[in-house]
């Protein structure tokens, strides 16, 4: 073989070697951009709210979390401090032990009717975690069930119906073991309290004030109320 032929050879090489490295590089940022633009229906963007910062930390009492909401420009009425948080995406992790997150996005859900089942349930978290609910019928006596954060965040998964979530083994088998645990039956009686009672819930009788936050990459997008 020439002189010239072994440094083409060698140039050829170098250069498909590059091309490969660089592909492996770029997985991540790939992977992240597919991530970002992923199908969510029907979330308003707000303006300036669009690089928050977040803390995240397990609650597992009044929602799944607790959310530390930072970096929002005060003229867009959205306060800093702490927020109850849901698991908006049931199959995507999220590190929640004072684990910091930036470049989160803020969008709205409220006032859309695709989301207002899951905003009616959240809307109502509160009162359904403290009081129980209600699954007497008709003139029937009240007759209450104790309802816990579980049982809120198992129908919340339900309720997105982008992101398919059934109350059966093969989904709940995947989820970590305090979920599977959980009596179905009462997950059940709370989505059907809500599909009987949203149609005559309007947004304007909301007693809280709840949000969507896009997180990047393969972390978990969540839903907060405060």
């Amino acid at each position: 073989m020439t002189g010239v032929n072994k440094l083409y050879k060698f140039i050829l090489v170098v250069l498909v070697t590059g091309v490969f490295a660089m592909g492996c590089d770029s997985t991540d940022s790939l992977s992240g951009l597919e991530d970002t633009l992923k199908d969510i229906p029907s979330l308003r963007v707000i303006d300036g709210a669009d690089n928050a910062r977040i803390e995240v930390n397990r609650n597992n009492n009044s929602s799944y979390f607790t959310v530390k909401l930072d970096g929002i420009p005060e003229d867009l009425g959205l306060p800093a401090g702490e927020y109850d948080a849901w698991c908006a995406e049931w199959d995507t992790p999220i590190a929640s032990n004072g684990n910091i997150y930036d470049g989160v996005q803020v969008l709205e859900i409220t006032g859309e009717e695709y989301w207002k089942e899951v905003v009616f349930l959240l809307d109502h978290a509160e009162e359904l975690l403290q009081t129980g609910l209600d699954t007497s019928e008709g003139d029937q006596i009240s007759s209450f069930i104790n309802i816990n954060w579980e049982h809120i965040q198992l129908a919340v998964w339900c309720l997105i119906n982008h992101r398919k979530f059934e109350l059966n083994s093969s989904y709940l088998s995947q989820l970590e073991e305090r979920f599977r645990n959980v009596d179905i039956e009462t997950v059940e009686l709370i989505l059907k309290y809500v599909r009987q009672h949203v149609s005559s819930w309007e947004f304007e009788k909301m007693k809280k004030v709840i949000y969507y936050l896009k997180n990047k990459g393969n972390t978990q997008d969540l839903i907060i109320l405060g």
